[in-house]
């Protein structure tokens, strides 16, 4: 929610910015806009610092979680916006998309979103012999053997296979990357199933015991040759 709310100020203050746009042109100035797109996991480290300050021809603007992390400047005709100057924050890498709105990228390199793929490889079940194979199966992303995120829905029309996005490489102020790993929310009845070694990939096999049957044949004639009798059996 918080997250939503920062970008809908941002999207506010950007075009209360824009129409300020205008009135720097009726002076024969030009407005320049830059904006700071954070890609650090939400401040998963919390060293996001609370305010930047962006300097353009001279011109300051000191931008924060209360203007959206956005700011304008009245500068003369034909200033080249890629002269944008700031500090960049420890621990961030930045990178400036330059224009009469200018993004500023500023990146915590050592959270990798990351996305995480689980897969059921196989239906070990003797191509649905047992005519119980379920139509879609729900998997859980594990990091570090906890539940994480929500259950991803998996069928024949996704390969059996499922993908969580934006995932942290660690955990906040550590350097261990986390061990995801996939599991069924729920196993199908009247199957086991296994977890490949790296933990994306998901194996089910129909469970299976020996069956033992004695057929009592009568209404036949003594001596009737019975070798061509056959014995259906129907079921898992």
């Amino acid at each position: 929610m918080k997250k939503h709310l920062q970008t809908i100020l941002s999207l506010l203050c950007i075009m209360a910015l824009v129409f300020g746009t205008f009135t720097a042109l009726a002076e024969g100035n030009v407005s320049k806009v830059i904006v700071v797109k954070w890609s650090d996991g939400d401040n998963y480290d919390q060293i996001r610092p609370t305010e930047i300050k962006a300097t353009l021809a001279g011109q300051d603007v000191y931008l924060n979680e209360k203007n959206g992390w956005a700011g304008e400047v009245s500068v003369p005709a034909g200033t080249d916006p890629s002269g944008w100057s700031y500090e960049t924050p420890a621990g961030y890498t930045a990178n400036l998309d330059a224009g009469d709105i200018s993004e500023l990228s500023l990146t915590h390199p050592l959270l990798a979103d990351i996305p995480f793929t689980g897969k059921i490889i196989e239906w070990d079940d003797d191509d649905n012999a047992g005519k119980i194979r379920p139509e879609s199966v729900q998997l859980v992303l594990l990091a570090d053997g906890e539940t994480y995120g929500e259950p991803l829905t998996v069928n024949k029309a996704t390969s059996w296979a499922c993908t969580w996005k934006d995932l942290p490489q660690r955990r906040p102020n550590s350097t261990t990357p986390i061990a995801y790993s996939v599991r069924p929310l729920q196993v199908p009845e009247g199957y086991t199933y296994s977890v490949s070694n790296d933990g994306r990939e998901v194996t089910f096999t129909l469970q299976t015991a020996e069956l033992s049957i004695n057929v009592e044949v009568s209404g036949y004639p003594e001596g009737t040759d019975l070798s061509a009798l056959t014995l259906t059996v129907d079921g898992p």
